[in-house]
């Protein structure tokens, strides 16, 4: 068993083939990837990914059908400042956003989706 929970997509009887089947999106690390109807049949929330390790795991929100990714240097869309080990997002504008932490990412991502 990965060590990314029992919970992941990979584990999901909705995704075969490296696609989630319920929300026809392709899920590239999918025993890192997870959303809130793990083997049920209704479709609410994003899915998440492992975000950057900060006294534990923590699962961060896709922005819609993209993944966060880890980048190992960047400067962060929110505070400016450069980093080492953060995030980076596609956006449904085609920018990739970077961020230094997981708190400016979800920062960023609830202005994005209010209504999520």
């Amino acid at each position: 068993m990965p060590n990314g929970g029992t919970d992941n997509c990979g584990e999901c009887y909705f995704f075969l083939g490296g696609v989630c089947l319920r929300r026809h999106t392709r899920v590239i690390n999918q025993y890192y990837s997870y959303c809130d109807n793990f083997a049920v049949d209704a479709i609410q929330g994003p899915i998440y990914a492992n975000g950057l390790y900060d006294n534990g795991y923590v699962r961060i929100p896709w922005n819609d059908s993209y993944e966060p990714r880890k980048v190992i240097s960047g400067i962060c869309h929110i505070c400016h400042q450069t980093f080492k080990d953060g995030l980076e997002v596609n956006t449904n504008d085609k920018e990739v956003l970077q961020f230094c932490s997981n708190e400016h990412y979800l920062d960023w991502w609830k202005e994005i989706h209010k209504n999520d």
